[in-house]
């Protein structure tokens, strides 16, 4: 059977769109926990501050602290044996006549780029998600290296932020590499061009190839040309590349690795919480979608639609950020789409068909839903039925209320149990299994709770991303424990090793995923191995055609 939706992209919209319909009380209740649980704010990438992270004790430039790029030479600071070049630009600044068009390299520089002087903080334009204050400026496609001082070979690691395609920068505290590098690999860190600069498409826009929009992965895969070209000035093997993302940079990765315009740049993905490539929206679409915004924007009816928009200030575009509604996420319904050049269908389709046949490692977080859905009240088993038959007709809904019963919890807390599943657990499965047929793919489940008032959310969307960086000590009011830190090495030591060979360095072993014969590692402390996951209910709802392609 066609199911109604088939990933959280349409599931959770349509959720919350009926939880308005059956007048869902906007109090989350004693159930849903606080706004800012831990490390929420910070592993969210959804905005934030950008500052520049831990550099204290920094040494003058000097030494080994010197590259040579295609674009100029750049100077960089030693801290405790890694090398930091911050904010380095890899295309020029798209501005005037570079508004809306794909990226162009950077002309470059002839004197020395001292990078210990250049901003820490550059984002792209965006609005804060609390308050709707604008930051970021239009000249911020630049990228961060961080190197251990006398590296050579060593394998390169190239990180895409997420934040819902309108939010985030490479220069969150969160991100800050100077732990992960320290494992001997070369990190990268990149802007690109979000929200309705990155991402926005219509008919006055389309390129001599048929594509328009898409930006934001233009930018990111002109980055990894450059890391390409440079990656041995910075002590890495330019032929021995990981990318990897959360959220919507696992959805940028994803699309990287089933586009033939990024062909070439990389060997490995690793994706974190991108459910599984399904229904990305078609450029027809999205020429809809983003109608509103050419009208408030007055350029509509223009005859030269680029001119209108290239003689507006960024600022008046930004601030129609929110005019093509809502997303899944609750943020403003911007990103990738199909055009037939960058993507021509939706990521798992593409691995299904022995397409993008690199090996990468794909996983998901035990209750991706709680970040979502604090201000969705599910106080009763009727209420949650309610949402699901806006959705679904009455034996589908009555099959899922049987999957998700009262062994989970209250109806809030089975309710959470299907929106995660449905949107990113399940969808995570499928495409591993699209794409065991090939190069190996791999699973993760990770499920580590903080202790104390911080694990209220439980293992919520974005958390692994501390674990990754080693950078759980970022937020204030935490203190990380002992189980963090162990944490931490094993899922370092798992990334790392993965980026250094394809397979990741973890105890108990960490085999390839087939459906036949699934092996899904567990990343808590201490770390296990499974065959299943979530009791199972993934299947249950492959059978009603819900999170599957």
């Amino acid at each position: 059977m066609k199911p109604p939706f088939r990933s959280l992209r349409s599931n959770v919209a349509l959720l919350l769109t009926a939880c308005a319909l059956v007048a869902c009380d906007e109090d989350p209740g004693a159930d849903a926990g606080p706004a800012d649980a831990g490390l929420l704010d910070a592993s969210s990438g959804d905005g934030g501050g950008s500052d520049a992270g831990d550099d204290a004790g920094v040494t003058p430039p000097g030494g080994g602290t010197r590259a040579t790029t295609t674009s100029g030479d750049v100077l960089g600071s030693e801290s405790d044996g890694v090398i930091t070049f911050r904010s380095i630009p890899y295309a020029a600044p798209p501005v005037g006549d570079l508004r809306f068009a794909r990226p162009v390299p950077h002309p470059g520089w002839t004197e020395a780029l001292d990078t210990t002087t250049t901003d820490p903080t550059i984002a792209c334009p965006q609005l804060e998600r609390t308050g709707g204050a604008m930051r970021g400026q239009e000249d911020c496609l630049v990228l961060n290296v961080y190197s251990p001082s006398g590296a050579r070979d060593r394998p390169v690691m190239v990180f895409v932020h997420g934040g819902g395609f309108t939010g985030g920068s490479a220069n969150e505290p969160l991100y800050q590499g100077h732990r992960l590098a320290s494992r001997d690999v070369v990190l990268v860190t990149i802007n690109y061009r979000l929200g309705v600069l990155g991402f926005l498409a219509a008919p006055g826009l389309v390129e001599p190839d048929g594509g328009a929009g898409n930006l934001g992965l233009w930018d990111q895969r002109l980055a990894l040309q450059w890391i390409r070209d440079n990656a041995a000035a910075f002590g890495g093997d330019p032929d021995n590349v990981t990318i990897f993302g959360e959220s919507a940079g696992a959805v940028s990765v994803m699309s990287h690795m089933v586009s033939a315009q990024s062909a070439g740049l990389f060997e490995r993905v690793i994706i974190e919480s991108g459910g599984g490539g399904l229904s990305t929206p078609t450029q027809a679409e999205v020429f809809t979608r983003y109608q509103p915004i050419l009208e408030s924007l007055g350029c509509a009816s223009a005859a030269d639609l680029r001119a209108c928009l290239r003689a507006l200030d960024y600022e008046a575009i930004l601030a129609t950020t929110n005019d093509a509604g809502m997303s899944a996420l609750g943020l403003p319904a911007i990103g990738p789409h199909l055009d037939g050049v960058f993507l021509a269908e939706d990521p798992i389709d593409t691995v299904a068909r022995g397409g993008g046949d690199v090996p990468f490692l794909i996983g998901s977080n035990a209750d991706e839903a709680t970040v979502f859905t604090q201000g969705v009240a599910v106080p009763t088993r009727a209420a949650f039925r309610a949402l699901l038959l806006s959705l679904y007709p009455a034996a589908t809904a009555d099959a899922v209320l049987g999957i998700y019963d009262a062994s989970l919890g209250t109806p809030k807390q089975q309710f959470n149990a299907f929106f995660g599943e449905s949107g990113f657990v399940c969808p995570t499965l499928a495409m591993a299994a699209a794409g065991s047929g090939g190069e190996p793919a791999r699973v993760y489940h990770f499920t580590r709770v903080l202790p104390g008032v911080a694990g209220l959310l439980g293992s919520f969307h974005g958390l692994e991303l501390p674990y990754v960086f080693g950078t759980t000590d970022v937020t204030p009011g935490y203190t990380p424990d002992a189980a963090d830190a162990a944490l931490v090495e094993t899922m370092q030591r798992a990334w790392v090793g993965f980026a250094t060979d394809g397979v990741p360095v973890f105890d108990p072993g960490w085999a390839p995923y087939a459906a036949a014969d699934p092996a899904i590692a567990i990343l808590d402390e201490p770390p296990a191995a499974a065959t299943e996951i979530v009791a199972g209910r993934c299947a249950q709802l492959a059978a009603l055609g819900i999170g599957v392609p």
